[in-house]
């Protein structure tokens, strides 16, 4: 008995030190190592999953989230969405909301989520979501918008964060100054009209300008034809300006004109009155006097 119990033993320290032999192998062998940085792969309950309050989609389109719900009932989640630890156990959406909402849809109780460990949810929301171009123009100007205000970026450090170009940043940025009814009516027309041919409408000063060549193109016109439009309606509006200047000048010119041909008139019947020996009243010598001191006047200018 006592040998079966001293062989027992014997093994298990043989098992025990055969694991630990093996596991510092496995530890020491660079095949097996993980950076400090690896990302933390977790299954979550989706109901412990918060939305994110700063999530730069604002349109999600739902005959798209039915087909990504049937996809995932499919085959499931192929890339996990992002996840902040919060409080009480429960997580805050980084990433990924409309995988989260088609797995609901789909019936689905878990999702696979990378816990994010840092860098700005903002941030990391609007670049993960420009990388799979899932924005708008309008959620893309709004996502630089809400950086800006909230870290004070500059031009560059957006075109850095998000991966545009710093010209592409400020003509983005610069949809949010169209006018109002076309920021308005831009979400029922997200699909038919692109961030180029609104980048069209952002390089004309002209606010209404801007109104004319949006109704181009929501009526379908291409950006080519919205920027000869533009440089069209600009010519004109100069042409229209010099037309007004001039139309301001012109009463001026015809006041003067008229004035001489009274004048010429007066003093033909002035010359009249002395050839008759005419003599003045005081009611025609009040008037003369009193023309005469407005032609001083006119003189003097």
């Amino acid at each position: 008995m006592a040998n079966k119990l001293l062989a027992q033993a014997t093994k298990s320290k043989m098992l025990t030190k055969a694991v630990t032999g093996a596991s510092e192998a496995v530890s020491s062998d660079p095949r097996f190592r993980v950076s400090a940085d690896h990302p933390e792969i977790v299954e979550l309950d989706l109901d412990r999953i918060d939305p994110n309050p700063h999530q730069p989609r604002r349109h999600f389109d739902e005959a798209a989230l039915q087909a990504l719900a049937e996809s995932i009932h499919r085959v499931g989640v192929r890339q996990p969405i992002g996840v902040r630890k919060g409080e009480g156990g429960r997580y805050t959406l980084v990433w990924g909301e409309r995988r989260v909402r088609a797995s609901r849809l789909a019936g689905k109780s878990t999702i696979y989520a990378l816990l994010v460990k840092d860098g700005n949810g903002a941030e990391l929301a609007l670049v993960e979501n420009l990388q799979r171009e899932d924005l708008d123009a309008m959620e893309t100007a709004s996502g630089l918008a809400a950086l800006r205000q909230q870290h004070g970026y500059t031009h560059e450090q957006l075109a850095a964060a998000s991966g545009l170009g710093k010209t592409e940043v400020t003509r983005t940025l610069g949809i949010l100054a169209l006018p109002s009814p076309i920021l308005e009516e831009y979400p029922a027309h997200r699909r038919g009209v692109g961030k180029s041919a609104l980048f069209e409408l952002v390089d004309t000063d002209d606010p209404a300008l801007q109104l004319r060549m949006w109704d181009m193109a929501k009526g379908g016109a291409t950006v080519a034809a919205l920027r000869s439009a533009r440089k069209e309606l600009a010519v004109d509006a100069d042409i229209r300006e010099g037309e007004r200047e001039a139309a301001v000048r012109l009463p001026r010119a015809s006041a003067v004109s008229r004035m001489e041909a009274s004048v010429r008139k007066t003093a033909k019947a002035i010359d009249a009155v002395r050839e008759q020996g005419a003599t003045l009243g005081d009611d025609q010598r009040d008037v003369l006097r009193d023309l005469r001191d407005r032609i001083d006047s006119l003189l003097a200018k």
